[in-house]
């Protein structure tokens, strides 16, 4: 390996030294710092014409990859973003039951408040003499409020 400078790596591979800096930030090259902070980044002799080709004027540049080292960062993304969606299932999932049980006590309840209510409204009548229908209970009429 040999170790150049920015600016030499990027005439060597025929290239921006913006360039060289994105891909040391994105992980295709590697670099260190030196005492001073001058960035040096390993070439392997013959980088030149591994390097990616530039697109002509006006054409839209290619997708290309530089390796293994750039598919181990994609699958290391995607592995990030389905655990992501993995979690945010599981959260998800969580609230639903969550939910699922609050509708189920509130069922609950509502079935207990109705018993009372139609034991309470037979204990009415029996006071007032009434008689419910058999075989159900005595509907009695809505009053409407005032608006």
């Amino acid at each position: 390996m040999t170790e150049l400078s920015v600016a030499e790596a990027a005439a060597t591979l025929g290239v921006s030294q913006e360039t060289i800096r994105r891909w040391i930030r994105g992980g295709r090259l590697v670099s260190r710092r030196d005492a001073q902070g001058h960035v040096y980044v390993q070439v392997m002799p013959g980088a030149a014409a591994n390097a990616p080709a530039r697109a002509a004027p006006g054409q839209a540049h290619g997708h290309r990859h530089s390796g293994p080292v750039d598919l181990r960062r994609q699958l290391a993304h995607v592995t990030g973003l389905l655990r992501e969606v993995q979690r945010q299932r599981d959260q998800l999932e969580a609230q639903v039951a969550g939910q699922a049980a609050l509708l189920e006590q509130a069922a609950t309840e509502r079935a207990a408040l109705l018993e009372r209510l139609r034991t309470a409204q037979e204990q009415l009548d029996a006071a007032l003499g009434r008689h419910s229908p058999a075989g159900g209970t005595r509907r009695t009429p809505r009053v409407r409020s005032a608006k």
